[in-house]
């Protein structure tokens, strides 16, 4: 007799037309497969706006750094703390490994010396170099926005890597 409670949590959606992982749910891949979209057509993800932040604003929370991209506005050089590591393990949820890791972008439109430098909370380190320029001193230095990647490396513990 089959067990009517059973929910499966990878499903095709009713219709067919949409492929859909709830919450606890994982697609493996297989050695040898890959995702490739039509022939000639890129790639695309969703992603929602990028988040703001005020020009006051010294702590990361984690769903500004899950959302991807945040656009900050200094009126000075700041230290700006990411957040605990468990806060960042709880907000990614169920189903978290060692080794899943995630992608941020900082873009600093501040004026001229308004740096902002990643910090540590509990549970997160950072390697490479964690300052942010702004829009203002891009021109003689090269750079106005700071690509992170998060790797979880224990239970609530994550690394903080400069890669961009």
């Amino acid at each position: 007799m089959a067990d009517a409670t059973y929910q499966p949590k990878v499903y095709r959606k009713q219709g067919g037309d949409e492929q859909v992982v709830a919450n606890g749910g994982v697609i493996t891949f297989e050695a040898g497969s890959a995702i490739r979209p039509n022939t000639g057509q890129p790639l695309m993800t969703y992603r929602d706006p990028p988040a703001t932040d005020d020009t006051t604003n010294t702590s990361a929370s984690e769903a500004e750094i899950l959302a991807g991209l945040i656009v900050k506005t200094p009126t000075a050089a700041q230290n700006w703390q990411l957040p605990k590591g468990a806060e960042i393990s709880a907000a990614v949820g169920s189903g978290l490994t060692i080794g899943d890791s995630f992608e941020f972008t900082m873009i600093n439109v501040g004026t001229t010396g308004d740096i902002v430098t990643l910090t540590t909370d509990t549970g997160t380190t950072v390697v490479g170099y964690m300052g942010v320029h702004p829009a203002a001193d891009g021109a003689t230095l090269g750079i106005s926005c700071g690509t992170f990647l998060f790797r979880n490396t224990a239970a609530d513990t994550w690394i903080c890597y400069r890669v961009g």
